[in-house]
């Protein structure tokens, strides 16, 4: 009778051991992996939200700005031609009416679209605030998907190495026994 291998092809809880290291090992590798890689792209997608809004907001603060310096401009104007009214003949008077209706209405115009860009300044901060807020949760969630594939690794490691030397050893004490077996017979 001839010995068989050095490493024994019959079931038993070291081989077991040993592959289950294997398994988690690759399981570190790839699922983890996989995982963080999904969340960097989350990431990457709300920080691009969050540049584009950001960006709207300078826009829109500029465009506030625009106007208030319209307003800053048409106010005094009106106030002017209120006063030059209450001295103008009734024919002039008329025309400085219209004027003055035409800048209140300009102005009532512009007011609005400042309070609607303003509204929409508002909401978007709450919304870059809330993406900001998704952004640290997904860095955290990534920070914990590498522990997770460090764990993976460690445990895989030491059962693969513990199961591989147990098994090794289970199959030379138990081929060490064919031998003597053999030398008896």
């Amino acid at each position: 009778m001839q010995p068989t291998n050095f490493l024994s092809p019959s079931d038993n809880l070291f081989k077991f051991m040993f592959l289950n290291g294997v398994i988690f090992i690759l399981l570190g590798l790839f699922y983890p992996l996989e995982q963080k890689n999904n969340l960097e792209l989350k990431i990457l997608e709300y920080n691009k939200k969050v540049d584009l809004l950001r960006d709207e907001n300078l826009i829109v603060k500029r465009e506030i700005a625009k106007l208030n310096k319209y307003l800053d401009v048409k106010i005094p104007q009106s106030e002017h031609l209120a006063n030059e009214k209450k001295r103008a003949s009734s024919r002039r008077a008329n025309f400085l009416k219209n004027q003055l209706e035409n800048i209140k209405s300009d102005v009532n115009n512009l007011y609005k679209v400042v309070q609607d860009k303003n509204d929409k300044l508002v909401k978007n901060e709450i919304i870059l605030k809330n993406d900001l807020a998704v952004v640290k949760k997904l860095i955290e969630q990534k920070d914990i998907y590498d522990s997770y594939c460090r764990w993976f690794y460690i445990i895989g490691i030491i059962s693969a190495i513990v199961g591989f030397i147990l098994w090794a050893f289970s199959t030379f004490v138990s081929e060490r026994k064919n031998w003597k077996d053999m030398r008896n017979a």
